[in-house]
């Protein structure tokens, strides 16, 4: 199969359930240099559907490396932010939020979820993040 089939094979197997088929289909299709961000992108969401979120971390992480486009790089830098959210690891979350703010103001809502969880600790937050919140 060609890359582009097996991320769409890997949708197929994803929306089926089968998470594990769907991993194996892209970590195939994330082979092929022109569609590995896609696929690792994409592999990220499955690997942290089947509650594994440190291999999602690496996955995304490593995927940043293999994108271009701003829309892309912003959605996987949110996708980030709330996984170390959900570790409750606000410091890292407010960081990606923020990179992601800084590429596609539409996720900057994610920056208003950490400052209201960090509560007194908003100041980890810097003037430009507290601004784009309030443009919520």
């Amino acid at each position: 199969m060609k890359p582009n089939e097996l991320i769409e094979h890997a949708r197929y197997l994803e929306a089926r359930g089968d998470r594990v088929g769907a991993a194996a289909a892209l970590r195939r299709a994330a082979e092929a240099p022109s569609h590995t961000g896609r696929a690792l992108a994409h592999l990220g969401r499955v690997q942290r559907k089947r509650g594994r979120p440190h291999d999602a971390l690496s996955t995304y992480k490593a995927a940043l490396h293999h994108l271009e486009a701003p829309r892309e790089l912003a959605r996987v830098y949110a996708e980030i932010g709330q996984l170390y959210y959900a570790m409750h690891e606000d410091g890292e979350a407010a960081y990606y939020f923020r990179r992601a703010a800084g590429l596609d103001p539409t996720q900057a809502h994610h920056l208003g979820s950490v400052s209201r969880s960090i509560g007194a600790g908003v100041h980890q937050l810097d003037t430009a993040d507290i601004d784009i919140i309030r443009l919520q």
